[in-house]
């Protein structure tokens, strides 16, 4: 199990979504630290600080943390919140994307990656540290033909806009320039490597991962509470299920309030949506998200949108009345929640059997089912 407890986070809400400054270069430090960040670690504070946090981490992955004390400060982000953690066999980057939306401040914390080091500030200060980057095209296709620099140029415009504030290809040109910011390039990168091979049976796994313990029968119980604080009622659901389940700040839910709920013999799934429809309930309906495969965040549509690709068969094509992939856009738009289409979600073609999509959880399982992804339903079951 990639989760092993429960957390509780005291006096603290979530933020956005990790940032980031200049990507690391190729020195062989460099390509030690990028090894670190994908390898597993833990981090076990109990009753503790958010400057506790990030001295395990920094301890039990060796990797070097640089923390902008000042610009922290300067964004009311105190490292001496309170935080409880306790995570464990999880990769570093997803530890600190994790962080970075738990702590609490004016404005988000963020992490990049440098040449040596990890820095951790805020979102503004790293986003506004930008670098380019030059990216083949070679071998990649879009809908039925050939890619080119142009096409991919679009289609980075097109599923994420913000990610490259310059994004330019010369007519005919087999490269693309792109500057942005570390956490841009990034993004960039995970896009072209679902145009390239698509999703795994593993990722989407993971992707669901968190939702499914809070599914699992062996959460059913009767769940009761009487004017409980909602941070209460998080905790029990989170070790009912053995996944920390978190409030996001930043999708502008309310967190001092009060819930009165009862369910008998329901799951913690069951029992949180409930509190979502109930307690959380307003102009904006809340969603539930995934972090790493490792937590559940409660938090809003525009917060919680993942980038993935949906492997579609020649006879499911045909089936959903599209003459070709590059009709399939237009048909899930058409079926699968249109509104969402109109505030940011997006969908493209590309190669001859593959769907991307920009979307949150519970609309992705929907076009899973609609488009006859195996992999996605087998994750989402």
């Amino acid at each position: 199990m990639r989760f092993i407890a429960a957390c509780t986070v005291c006096c603290a809400l979530l933020v956005g979504p990790a940032a980031a400054q200049t990507p690391g270069g190729t020195s062989a430090e460099s390509a030690n630290l990028d090894a670190k960040l994908k390898s597993a670690a833990k981090v076990d504070v109990q009753n503790g600080k958010l400057s506790d946090v990030i001295d395990s981490l920094r301890k039990t992955s060796g990797a070097r943390v640089v923390v902008e004390l000042g610009k922290l400060k300067e964004a009311g982000i105190d490292l001496e919140q309170p935080l409880t953690l306790k995570l464990a066999d999880v990769p570093l980057q997803d530890i600190l994307d994790i962080v970075c939306r738990i702590a609490a401040g004016k404005s988000p914390m963020a992490w990049s990656v440098g040449e040596k080091a990890i820095f951790v500030s805020t979102k503004d200060d790293l986003d506004a540290k930008t670098s380019s980057r030059t990216y083949a095209v070679a071998g990649l296709s879009l809908g039925s033909k050939p890619a080119t620099a142009q096409d991919v140029a679009e289609l980075v415009k097109a599923m994420l806009p913000g990610a490259g504030e310059q994004v330019n290809a010369a007519p005919g040109g087999k490269n693309v320039l792109i500057v942005t910011s570390w956490s841009g390039h990034r993004q960039v990168e995970k896009l072209l490597a679902l145009v390239r091979q698509g999703m795994t049976a593993k990722e989407w796994s993971s992707l669901y991962a968190p939702l499914k313990a809070l599914k699992d029968p062996k959460t059913q119980k009767d769940y009761r509470w009487n004017e409980a604080p909602l941070k209460d009622c998080l905790d029990e659901i989170s070790k009912a299920a053995g996944v920390p389940v978190f409030l996001e700040s930043s999708a502008g839910l309310p967190a001092e309030i009060k819930v009165r709920a009862a369910v008998n013999g329901s799951t913690a799934l069951v029992a949180l949506d409930t509190i979502l429809k109930t307690a959380l309930r307003g102009p904006s309906s809340p969603v539930l998200d995934t972090a790493g495969g490792a937590a559940v965040l409660v938090t809003s549509a525009e917060c919680s949108r993942h980038l993935v690709a949906f492997t579609v068969s020649p006879v499911a094509i045909k089936k959903l009345g599209a003459a070709k992939i590059e009709d399939l856009p237009e048909v899930v738009q058409r079926n699968i929640d249109p509104p969402s289409w109109q505030a940011g979600a997006k969908a493209a073609a590309v190669g001859p059997n593959r769907l991307l999509c920009l979307q949150t959880l519970a609309n992705l399982q929907k076009i899973g089912e609609l488009l006859g992804d195996a992999a996605c339903q087998a994750a989402t079951k």
